[in-house]
């Protein structure tokens, strides 16, 4: 989420987001051998059934397991190179996930998510105007994606298109998918709490929950 006061507070806050004794052989061995089953369970799923699985699962530990799967099963696919990059970003391989995502939205432009993710990888190493790009063109694939539509209006409102700009984009974005959208409210709700009025945030929160927005 782009709605920090400061650049390094967001960065410090999307990394906390982001990725003994004689008993230690037994249970070394026990989690071995659940990992085997559990793998098993992925061989018969196609890389986008893995993909969409891995975002379902409630578990990070299955969500890593999975995407590593995905990663090494099927590491030429679209699905694959996202997984690849997710895990690469999550072990501090910055600059190889930014690649492997670019390669994943550039084999299937469709995958909103991968935007979503180059976004943010590409905001917190400080590449601001690609990241507003990026963010851009995942709308384009997903005009209703909440977190994208937060993202672009928050860049813009702290970089060079400034405030006014930020403003006129949700508006605008508003009037082409409806106010019945809970985004808007939500963002409205993060601009109040960060730069207005707590209260008058919370009932955006609360217009934005009423309209749907799982917040």
């Amino acid at each position: 989420m782009i709605f920090t006061r400061n650049r390094e507070t967001f960065r410090r806050w999307i990394a906390s987001c982001l990725c003994s004794g004689g008993g230690a052989l037994a249970m070394l061995m026990l989690a071995t051998t659940a990992t085997a089953q559990i793998v098993s369970q992925y061989r018969d799923l196609s890389p986008a059934q893995l993909y969409q699985q891995s975002f379902d699962t409630p578990s990070r530990v299955e969500r890593r397991m999975m995407r590593g799967h995905l990663a090494t099963v099927h590491p030429r696919t679209a699905e694959g190179k996202f997984a690849a990059a997710w895990i690469a970003w999550h072990d501090d391989r910055r600059s190889e996930a930014i690649r492997l995502a670019e390669d994943a939205i550039a084999q299937d432009p469709s995958l909103a998510v991968a935007y979503f993710n180059l976004c943010v990888y590409l905001e917190i190493t400080g590449q601001l105007d690609r990241a507003l790009e990026v963010c851009r063109r995942g709308l384009d694939v997903d005009p209703e994606y909440t977190s994208i539509i937060r993202n672009v209006y928050f860049l813009m409102r702290s970089g060079a298109p400034g405030p006014a700009a930020a403003t006129n984009f949700l508006r605008a974005h508003e009037a082409e998918i409806g106010s019945a959208h809970p985004a808007f409210d939500f963002v409205r709700g993060i601009e109040q709490q960060l730069f207005g009025d707590p209260q008058q945030a919370m009932r955006y929160f609360e217009s934005s929950v009423r309209k749907g927005g799982p917040f």
